[in-house]
């Protein structure tokens, strides 16, 4: 083996495990990412049911309000 190739073979044993740690750390991070965003449209989703059903709740409650003050006392 030429001092080239040892060269090479050490260059590539260090290259390797770089690159599959890059590809790894870029994948986890896009994936937790993209969850994150899922997470955060799940959320605000049922946070906007939540508003909704909570104005439905109001307007019923104004109207009984409205019945009862109609009763006389």
């Amino acid at each position: 083996m030429t001092l080239a190739s040892a060269v090479f073979l050490i260059i590539l044993a260090a290259v390797l495990p770089l690159a599959t740690f890059v590809i790894l750390t870029v994948w986890v991070v896009r994936t937790v990412t993209r969850a994150r965003q899922e997470t955060a449209a799940a959320i605000d989703g049922s946070n906007n049911l939540i508003v909704e059903h909570l104005r439905n709740i109001t307007g019923r409650l104004d109207r009984i309000e409205s019945q009862l003050s109609d009763i006389p006392e």
